[in-house]
């Protein structure tokens, strides 16, 4: 991933027919604001688990221990969670004892 400017004008330094030109530096400008909203949301606390498939994890707590609370793009709400280890395939429903 393009995650500096140096690379992003080197891109668009290149011949259009080699991946760069005007459209290559359009595509590395995105990366760019990409990879720093990533960033931002990473320093929030969120656990981006999937970036394909919208899959975050949220730090909560559960009976006194650490857990994650779990969503995914397209769900209303954060309705799941799982323990540390468990991952997306551990995930139960939230029962209203989360903290």
């Amino acid at each position: 991933m393009l995650v500096d400017r140096e690379l992003t004008t080197a891109l668009g330094e290149r011949p259009p027919g080699n991946g760069g030109g005007a459209d290559g530096r359009r595509f590395g400008e995105a990366a760019l604001a990409f990879s720093a909203g990533l960033k931002q949301v990473e320093a929030w606390g969120v656990v981006v688990r999937d970036v394909d498939s919208g899959i975050c994890d949220f730090p909560g707590r559960r009976d006194g221990r650490d857990v994650y609370l779990c969503w995914k793009f397209g769900e209303e709400r954060i309705d799941y969670w799982h323990d540390l280890e468990a991952g997306f395939a551990g995930r139960a429903p939230i029962d209203g004892t989360v903290e």
